[in-house]
């Protein structure tokens, strides 16, 4: 008889819960591969991709979780910045008051898809 070596293979995980795509397409993949996540807009995949392990099992468990934006910096003569949590989640607002003689420039910045915040942070 002959003896043969057959790379180790590991099935496609399971589309996660606002998951766009994962590539490749294909069923399996070979060791050392790995298959990439998207995710739909306003969510961002952790981890991005998984890789295939000897013993054929996947690196890790695809996800895609809220893209969230941190809390913009107090400006000189802001009064408060709502709501106080340190971030908030994609489409969500921060809304900046001023102290008294001063307006917002702009009242709301709102989080995009990129993690970043619409808009300048504020000023008064």
């Amino acid at each position: 008889g002959t003896f043969s070596c057959e790379p180790v293979t590991c099935s496609k995980p399971v589309l996660p819960e606002h998951g766009a795509t994962i590539t490749p397409t294909s069923a399996t993949i070979e060791y050392e591969e790995t298959y990439t996540l998207t995710c739909s807009s306003g969510y961002k995949p952790e981890p991005s991709e998984v890789s295939c392990q000897s013993s054929g099992q996947l690196s890790g468990t695809l996800a895609c979780v809220k893209v969230t934006c941190s809390k913009p910096v107090l400006p000189e003569h802001g009064a408060t910045i709502t709501p106080t949590s340190a971030t908030i989640e994609y489409e969500e607002t921060y809304t900046l008051t001023c102290s008294s003689g001063y307006k917002p420039e702009p009242s709301e910045v709102s989080c995009q898809s990129s993690g970043q915040l619409f808009g300048n942070t504020g000023l008064c």
